[in-house]
């Protein structure tokens, strides 16, 4: 869902669009951050270094009961998708990421 040309590393292009549209809520981390070896490009191991499942499933896990539910796991595919937060999708918001979840 990041890495938009499939070549398995980061531009600073790719991570601004992932980390903008998806990731906000997952910290701080920044692309300098991330990319360890400072080589310009980040790859797998460096980039799982900051973010792991947990903190996705703590940052929506909005109830903190350790468990989530139908409504937070929507609700969080939600707040990534409205990108202009006004709390509804319009047709090129969905465009824009349906491909990020509903590719089988």
């Amino acid at each position: 869902m990041w890495d938009t040309n499939k070549d398995s590393r980061l531009t600073l292009e790719e991570w601004n669009h992932g980390y903008d549209n998806f990731y906000k809520m997952a910290g701080n981390a920044g692309y300098e951050e991330m990319d360890s070896d400072h080589d310009s490009i980040v790859i797998f191991s460096e980039f799982s270094r900051i973010f792991k499942g947990e903190v996705i499933f703590a940052a929506w896990d909005f109830n903190r009961d350790n468990f989530l539910d139908v409504k937070e796991f929507a609700n969080g595919i939600f707040i990534n998708w409205d990108l202009d937060r006004n709390d509804t999708l319009d047709r090129e918001e969905y465009r824009k990421f349906e491909h990020e979840y509903l590719d089988i």
